[in-house]
């Protein structure tokens, strides 16, 4: 069974002494920004300085962080996107495309071809700098320099009503739409198309989010279908356990190898744990009834941006969790060189890697109280009553010390 490649070790996690469910995280808490207008924020993306530009059926606003300001805009805008060079682009109800250069003003795109009228659903950027854009009822466009063409249906598009675009680590574009994927890839002036669909392993033919990883797959929410990924190494889709009660997926955001932030039309927000493979419906402040989740963003790689139905922000430090543990009060932490986290209790010994802690059989009821790690990865383990245990980095004890061996007494606090 295909298994997405993100276990690499993340040590953004706060550990402390917790008894709470084995398996499960404990999720950061969300902070609520007021907003004194009635404007509801459906879009959001940040720029190169990290200020955040937030879209809405009637303009745009910026967020610095603690002030919400209205721009002199009236456009419904209906997709944001940033590229790699830091160029912004905001695309409209109207098809009207809009960029913005770093330090310049918001300009309407000029380009030669034919532009879209319908709206503007999303965007994309491929491995050779192309933008690509979606449409709810005029296919893919993409531009190249300044020209800009398109393919719908009658290019073998599966469906000209597009929801989202995702740039696939092999060049090519993945469109969703309401007739499964498209997979548009660009040769020269001819746009080829392959289409995914059921009977390929897709939960579900309305495909309504997509998103990437660090590992390079692709995420995919759908309408009835729950959320899945493709997995380039194997070539298959992946379905998330417990995502196919959550009816249409509007949102969706990675969090570096740790976790996916999954926002819904009536259930709310869920947090997906890679390393634990849990689901957890995660508590909003402030909000009464049927929440819609319009959009997710990550500012600065770590604080999570959510919209809603609710004119009011929300915001996450999500390098701020908690991992849940088997055992209680955590009485010593160490980070160790290879990326480990040992964890001393009352019970004995842990080793954390990958999010997933195990026990260490030769210090199965040690009351730990200290740990040191040594210029050759070994562990020192004091503690109390017991003495002083030297093991190696892979747990293996190599030597037990006593006040028979000349310790001055075999209770160790530092």
């Amino acid at each position: 069974m295909c298994r997405p490649n993100l276990w690499r070790t993340n040590l953004l996690l706060l550990i402390a002494g917790l008894c709470t469910t084995q398996g499960w995280a404990q999720l950061p808490a969300f902070r609520l920004i007021p907003n004194t207008g009635t404007q509801r924020w459906r879009l959001a993306i940040t720029d190169h300085q990290n200020t955040i530009w937030l879209g809405a059926d009637h303009g745009l606003g910026t967020f610095d962080g603690t002030a919400l300001a209205q721009e002199p805009d009236t456009a419904q805008v209906t997709a944001m996107y940033r590229d790699r060079q830091g160029t912004l682009w905001m695309g409209s109800k109207s098809g009207v495309v809009r960029t913005k250069f770093p330090g310049r003003n918001w300009n309407n795109l000029q380009v030669s071809g034919k532009v879209p009228t319908a709206p503007i659903t999303g965007f994309a950027e491929d491995a050779e700098g192309l933008i690509w854009m979606a449409t709810y009822g005029e296919g893919v466009y993409v531009i190249s320099r300044n020209t800009i063409s398109a393919v719908d249906e009658t290019g073998g598009l599966s469906s000209n009503d597009v929801y989202s675009l995702a740039a696939a680590p092999d060049g090519t574009i993945w469109a969703g739409t309401d007739q499964g994927i498209s997979i548009c890839k660009r040769l020269r002036h001819q746009i080829s198309v392959q289409d995914l669909r059921t009977q390929h392993g897709l939960p579900d033919l309305i495909v309504t989010s997509m998103t990437t990883d660090p590992a390079g797959n692709i995420w995919l929410g759908t309408h009835e279908g729950g959320v899945a990924y493709y997995d380039f190494s194997c070539n298959a889709f992946v379905y998330v356990r417990g995502t196919k009660s959550l009816k249409s997926i509007t949102a969706l955001a990675v969090f570096q190898n740790h976790s996916l932030w999954i926002g819904t039309e009536e259930s709310g927000l869920f947090c997906y744990h890679f390393g634990q493979d849990t689901l957890q419906s995660v508590a909003l402040p402030s909000l009464s009834g049927k929440t819609r989740i319009s959009a997710l963003a990550l500012v600065d790689g770590h604080h999570l941006l959510v919209l809603t139905n609710s004119p009011a922000l929300l915001m996450a430090d999500l390098r701020v969790q908690y991992q849940a543990l088997p055992f209680a009060p955590v009485q010593a932490i160490l980070v160790g060189h290879q990326q480990q986290v040992w964890l001393g209790s009352q019970k004995g010994l842990w080793r954390c890697t990958n999010y997933a802690c195990l026990p260490i059989p030769k210090a199965t009821g040690l009351n730990v109280t200290a740990l040191f790690e040594d210029h050759q990865g070994n562990i020192w383990t004091g503690t109390f009553g017991q003495g002083l245990y030297f093991l190696n980095v892979r747990g293996d004890l190599l030597r037990h010390f006593t006040e028979l061996d000349g310790l001055s007494n075999n209770s160790i606090l530092s």
